[in-house]
């Protein structure tokens, strides 16, 4: 089965019709005259006219395809007799189809089938322009992240890998801590949605998903948006830019410059004091590294609130004779 449009492009060709004549690439601008000329060439064209006469035999289908609304015909190929149905949709489609002889008669001619297919496919293909207009990124996938579609929004988060990426076909977090929660929520079989926020390559949040089940078995739909970069997030990120610091060092770094001890940020990030000591220990190396040295936790604090605006705790200011002693 194929679909030709005015220009005979051919827009669409099923299976049957790419295993029948595998003679043109119908995904890279086939044409109903190239696919006749490529099985000229290869001696499989069914009809005796067209075997004769090519250029009046192609003059008597372009004046058929134009006047009539519905042709049909019986060929001769070498694999067996097959009938050849070119219906007119409207003055912009033709319906071709071909099937053997030995599988039905004219009268069983599925042409309304065949009709209702058409405009379901034109009705999903106008669905899926509508859903590319959406800032949402949307897409279908099974239960290992294997895509079956995705709008140009989420096309686009994973081009840029904002918090998902494509490997081989399959839809994933981008950043590792994040692959686990994704797994188990796809692998879920439940009616439930489940919510998360996936990081980017430098481990700060940059998306939210939901993951909800499809309509079938197996399907899961995935809804992603970016998040509006806090004031929190962007502060960090120009600390680790302008201080070539990791993610981690940043989150200490930024702390300590809003005026909070070791202790209060190790309760507040859920870590270890030591944890904490040992992110701020590396700091001052990567400052020392940029040729700012013989810094303690006051003088970072003063530094970071220069670079970046970072809002203070309450009755706080910097001040550059703090160190790590009361922390």
């Amino acid at each position: 089965m194929q679909i030709i449009d005015a220009d005979e492009n051919i827009v669409w060709a099923n299976g049957g019709q790419r295993r029948l004549m595998p003679v043109v690439d119908y995904d890279a601008g086939a044409t109903y005259e190239s696919l006749f000329h490529a099985l000229l060439a290869k001696g499989l064209v069914g009809n005796p006219l067209a075997r004769a006469r090519p250029a009046e035999f192609l003059a008597s289908v372009r004046w058929h395809r134009a006047e009539s609304p519905l042709a049909i015909s019986v060929n001769r190929y070498p694999w067996g007799d097959m009938v050849v149905s070119t219906r007119r949709i409207d003055e912009n489609t033709c319906l071709l189809l071909r099937y053997s002889t030995d599988a039905a008669t004219l009268g069983e001619l599925p042409e309304h089938a065949l009709i209702a297919a058409e405009q379901a496919r034109r009705h999903a293909q106008a669905l899926r322009a509508g859903l590319d207009q959406i800032s949402l990124g949307i897409a279908l996938v099974d239960e290992v992240g294997r895509e079956s579609y995705r709008n140009a929004a989420l096309r686009a988060l994973a081009d840029r890998e904002l918090g998902v990426r494509r490997v081989d076909g399959i839809l994933q977090p981008v950043h590792a801590i994040d692959r686990a929660g994704w797994a188990m929520a796809l692998a879920a079989g439940g009616g439930r949605a489940q919510t998360m926020l996936l990081r980017d390559t430098d481990g700060y949040p940059c998306i939210g998903v939901t993951i909800s089940p499809g309509a079938h078995p197996g399907a899961r739909l995935v809804l992603a948006g970016p998040l509006r970069p806090s004031a929190d997030m962007l502060t960090r990120k120009t600390l680790a830019a302008s201080l070539d610091l990791t993610p981690a060092e940043a989150r200490i770094v930024a702390a300590l410059g809003a005026g909070y001890s070791i202790a209060e940020i190790a309760e507040d990030k859920g870590r270890s004091r030591s944890t904490v000591h040992n992110l701020l220990a590396s700091a001052k190396r990567a400052l020392s590294d940029i040729g700012i040295a013989g810094v303690h936790a006051g003088s970072i604090a003063a530094i970071a609130s220069q670079i970046a605006a970072i809002t203070p705790r309450p009755g706080w200011a910097p001040k550059q004779g703090d160190d790590d002693a009361g922390s």
